[in-house]
């Protein structure tokens, strides 16, 4: 979980410093935003793309604090 929380305010704290007009520039043209290309132009728009994606990290976490739960229980229980 502090991994996950590291990684998400990361995340935002790059997210503060991109405007979106630098992955979709506005260039007269009305196309939908899914036809656009996406522009990867310096390190903190690299950044953005990784440190976006903490939701990796939230299946294996929640899923080990469930283990932790489980066999807390299991202890307290008296089982092995």
């Amino acid at each position: 979980m502090v991994i996950w929380n590291l990684w998400a305010f990361l995340g935002h704290l790059v997210a503060l410093k991109i405007s979106p007009e630098v992955f979709f520039p506005q260039n007269g043209e009305d196309y939908h935003f899914c036809h656009r290309k996406i522009l990867l132009k310096s390190w903190k728009e690299f950044l953005y793309y990784i440190f976006q994606n903490d939701n990796l990290f939230t299946l294996p976490a929640f899923y080990l604090i469930y283990r932790g739960i489980s066999r807390m229980e299991a202890l307290l229980r008296g089982e092995t």
